[in-house]
């Protein structure tokens, strides 16, 4: 036991093997279970955190269930969060390490291999009732755990009876007196609240049969609940979307200056060739209009690389910062949903995608198409009969293109699905650091890891082949075309040898297709980056009000008002019909069990979440009137998960630099 900051977390952490010796020594036999106080989950189901690779036993797994009251817990916890997703094992992460994380998860583990159970606070997340209920089922004298070793953090005294007791004061171990009694006696008021939710829990152990009435037709509510990511609406075209981002203006500079070049290439090839079956007059002028088209040929091509630049740029910013503006906006829903990894991904991968590998993707697209075209033109006024052999041969390229570009897509997609594990895992392996070393799980992470590699690898891998497979078919029908271009247009037509020449110099040019296939599969896959960044414009957003109000003017006296206030998540009701009146300085306490709604209740106060009916008053004022940025700048909250940003002490105690040295320095004090 001991104040906050007096080192008992640091303690368990030296134990489980998570900080560095410095002096003194240190001796541990056998194996250790920990519950951090940091606590930590997986991107998995309930049960998969619960057992952390560990092989299913019924039999244990449901004992430790009913040991730490999970059953109870997870009913209520479904019902809290109805709506968020339509699995319970997908709910949101910190209700869900709040309950099960907190209460199972080492328990589990360590009930049949672990010798030390390093307990780190534990109970402090639940009512008073249950945490009695789970220390004396489980880390209790005649819980689970009575024969192994267990080191507990607390800071109610009621759990040290019948125990050693020490107490950590500045980074040592003593036994002070005076400060356990100063522990008691916050314990005994506590002891009073936990009276006074008494009547709440035998209220609700006399309806038992009402409970399990409600629970057949709940979870047939939560299988009808559509996920977020699968609501699909009416949308304009993604490559509407791109042009627009980008400029039309700009896309059809590009387009004009780019065709011009290929046109001006293809005219001096066919000049040039001209030009050897003609006689020596008239050199200067020859070499006066060779040297024109070359000219024109230049300043198309970087007059069209300007406007690509140009269109790259505005796409970019049309882009990001409509997107940072929308994940800023969204609701609080959406994090607890969507997977970690998804909206980094979104910023990282796609909007570089669009930033550098779009832009060339089409730049290659065109290039290639315009080749080929002007291929076939050369081809053709070479040898206009040659037109028919083409038509078999564009319906044979079409075929195959429709058949790559097709498959490579879903290549593509899969490929892109399988690298969004890799991120989450990683974030997890970050975060649970601690954990995995004290269970000596790196093995398995090492092992878990190591699977969806693999499952990335074996998508690229697919990416690789087919690409292969493209370039040696395509190789093949060109060989073919040329050859066959060869012996008609020369022995049976009389082509002149300078355009025969240049034409089969052209005809040997035709793998072009095969650049122009796989710039339009990556821009096939690249345009599924788009419609993600397009779909977060989609999503619900906060709600803002058309008239900025100053904070300064619209709050007087700080007083608080709620009538007949309901709120849901998703379908049942977490706040029913909740009114109260809090005047101005005054302290009110609001207590209730898990899963009661009173962290619902301050989170309507900041609208994280809209009322289904009634009001909010602050200063007489309802504060669906007042705009988001100025309602949750006039109010402040502690959090139950306290959040810690990159950076120094000075920048999370004042992020918008508004005070002076001396407050701060008071703050810390106080």
């Amino acid at each position: 036991m001991g104040s906050v900051g007096a080192g008992k977390s640091s303690m368990l952490s030296a134990i489980a093997g998570s900080m560095q010796l410095q002096s003194g020594d240190f001796n541990r036999r056998g194996s250790v279970a920990l519950v951090s106080q940091q606590t930590w989950l997986m991107n998995s189901t309930v049960t998969s955190n619960i057992l952390f690779g560990r092989e299913f036993d019924a039999v244990t797994y449901q004992k430790v269930i009913k040991a730490c009251e999970l059953r109870r817990l997870s009913e209520r916890m479904v019902r809290s969060f109805l709506g968020v997703r339509k699995r319970a094992s997908r709910l949101p992460e910190q209700f869900i390490r709040r309950t099960i994380f907190k209460n199972c998860f080492a328990y589990f583990e360590s009930i049949k291999n672990s010798d030390i159970y390093l307990l780190d606070d534990p109970l402090s997340a639940v009512d008073v009732h249950i945490g009695e209920s789970i220390f004396r089922k489980v880390i209790g004298s005649n819980g689970i755990l009575k024969d192994k070793t267990r080191l507990l953090v607390t800071h109610n005294v009621k759990y040290t009876e019948g125990s050693t007791v020490k107490i950590m004061k500045e980074g040592t171990l003593t036994r002070d007196t005076a400060d356990l009694e100063k522990l008691a006696s916050m314990s005994d008021t506590e002891d009073k609240v936990d009276d006074e939710s008494e009547s709440c829990e035998t209220a609700e152990e006399r309806v038992p049969e009402l409970r399990k009435r409600k629970k057949s037709g709940l979870l047939k509510e939560i299988e009808n609940i559509k996920d977020v990511e699968e609501e699909k609406n009416p949308k304009e075209s993604i490559w509407l979307y791109l042009i627009q981002a980008a400029g039309i203006h700009n896309v059809l500079l590009f387009l004009l200056l780019q065709t011009s070049h290929y046109a001006f290439q293809s005219a001096r090839s066919i000049y040039i060739a001209s030009w050897s079956d003609s006689d020596d007059s008239g050199m200067g002028s020859r070499i006066w209009n060779f040297s024109m088209f070359g000219a024109a040929e230049v300043i198309s091509f970087l007059m069209s690389c300007y406007f690509l630049q140009e269109a790259c740029a505005q796409s970019s910013l049309n882009m990001h910062r409509p997107l940072l503006r929308d994940v800023l906006t969204l609701p609080m829903r959406f994090f607890d949903t969507y997977p970690t990894g998804d909206t980094p991904s979104r910023f990282g991968n796609d909007l570089d995608t669009f930033d550098h590998a779009f832009p060339t993707a089409v730049r290659s697209m065109l290039k290639s198409a315009l080749q080929v075209l002007s291929i076939f033109f050369v081809i053709s006024y070479a040898s206009p009969i040659f037109i028919f052999a083409l038509i078999p041969m564009a319906i044979v390229y079409f075929k195959v293109m429709t058949l790559f570009v097709a498959s490579s897509k879903q290549f593509r997609k899969m490929e892109k699905d399988s690298r969004a594990p890799i991120y989450s895992l990683i974030k997890e392996c970050c975060a649970g650091r601690e954990m995995i070393i004290a269970f000596g799980k790196e093995e398995h992470t090492s092992s878990l890891l190591g699977t969806i590699l693999n499952r990335f690898a074996r998508c690229k891998m697919i990416v690789q082949w087919s690409t292969r497979w493209l370039c040696h078919y395509i190789d093949i029908m060109v060989f073919l075309f040329a050859a066959l271009f060869a012996v008609i247009s020369c022995r049976y037509f009389g082509v002149a040898p300078a355009l025969a020449g240049l034409s089969l110099s052209h005809a040997f040019s035709m793998d072009m297709l095969n650049m122009f296939i796989h710039a339009l599969s990556y821009l096939e896959h690249y345009k599924m980056g788009g419609e993600r960044l397009r779909d977060y414009s989609s999503l619900g957003k906060e709600q803002l009000s058309l008239e900025r109000e100053d904070r300064k003017n619209w709050i007087g006296e700080p007083s608080i008002a709620i009538e007949n206030l309901s709120v849901r998540y998703g379908l049942p009701l977490v706040l029913k019909n909740v009114s109260i009146s809090i005047a101005a300085r005054e302290k009110v306490a609001v207590v209730g069990r898990t899963g009661s709604g009173k962290s619902s209740l301050t989170m309507a106060i900041f609208r994280v979440i809209e009322p289904c009916s009634g009001r909010i008053l602050i200063s007489g004022k309802d504060i669906d009137s007042v705009e988001l940025n100025e309602l949750r700048s006039a109010l402040t909250i502690i959090p139950q998960d306290p959040v810690l940003f990159s950076g120094n002490l000075r920048s999370n105690l004042d992020p918008f630099g508004k005070c002076s040295d001396d407050e701060l320095w008071r703050a810390l004090e106080e």
